[in-house]
């Protein structure tokens, strides 16, 4: 997605776009439209960009393999310097910019932290139960009638361990 950033005053500039997620380049687990917020801070030194993505995404459960549904919020923020010559950075939100230049593009910053934003452990709900693992059964619907199993004595020193640390 490229913006132009020519006609910007100094001070606060505002935009807004929407559309299809499949428009600013993002596939699943991402789907339907999207909703990009869009604050750049313009001075003589630097255009600072603060961003708002607003998306769904389709999961399923890590713990009672469910598909669900997310609505993520991604916030993120880049600082472009204005600089005749084209200088290093270690900072990955840092960008240098000719002050010539009169677009920027964002397309792989909206790709990156949309796939960023992924959770690693991904849940319907905190307080998920998850499957049954004898008989697979969901065990956010109810109890499975399966017989609980005795508790194996090998780990009966480690209990007596984790118990005395509980009541410390």
């Amino acid at each position: 997605m490229k913006i132009k950033i020519s006609g910007f005053e100094f001070g606060t500039n505002e935009l807004e776009y929407s559309g299809k997620v499949e428009e600013i380049g993002l596939g699943e687990p991402f789907f339907g439209k999207y909703l990009l917020l869009l604050q750049f801070d313009k001075s003589h030194q630097q255009l600072l960009m603060n961003a708002e993505l607003r998306v769904s995404a389709k999961f399923e459960c890590d713990r009672c393999t469910n598909e669900f549904e997310s609505d993520r919020v991604i916030r993120f923020t880049i600082v472009y310097l204005f600089d005749e010559k084209s200088g290093e950075t270690d900072d990955p939100d840092v960008y240098y910019l000719s002050r010539e230049e009169d677009k920027i593009d964002i397309s792989a910053e909206l790709y990156d932290y949309a796939h960023l934003d992924i959770p690693f452990k991904k849940l319907c709900r905190e307080d998920c139960k998850g499957i049954c693992p004898k008989c697979g059964k969901d065990l956010n619907t109810g109890q499975c009638n399966c017989e609980q199993e005795e508790f194996n004595p090998v780990w009966k020193d480690l209990e007596k361990l984790k118990d005395q640390f509980n009541d410390d």
